[in-house]
């Protein structure tokens, strides 16, 4: 096994971990997609305050969210053309918010 796989298969071993218990805790996928987008811009707020390390911090929690959405959908049976579109346009909003954030638009 290449070094590359053992870290995927580590990783994805971790992601299909935290799917199995957000499905099983019932949290529909669109309110995962939501708090994606909340916790990006927590970060963009970082990142105008200065505080880079933290920001990234967050939008690495972030990803997770972006990660798992879909995922939960798949495994609970609650794949649908507006959670799609859903998921699409908020990841364009929390891009949008990251970079003011990083521009210095958003005024802490």
């Amino acid at each position: 096994m290449t070094g590359t796989r053992a870290i995927g298969w580590f990783f994805g071993a971790i992601i299909n971990a935290i799917v199995r218990w957000l499905a099983l805790s019932k949290i529909h996928p669109n309110v995962l997609t939501f708090l994606g987008l909340l916790i990006n811009i927590w970060a963009a707020w970082l990142f105008a305050a200065g505080s880079f390390r933290w920001a990234g911090v967050v939008v690495t929690g972030a990803a997770i969210f972006d990660m798992v959405d879909g995922r939960v959908a798949r495994a609970t049976s609650q794949v649908t053309r507006f959670g799609g579109f859903f998921d699409s346009v908020l990841d364009r909003y929390s891009d949008l918010a990251l970079y003011a954030g990083a521009r210095g638009e958003l005024h802490p």
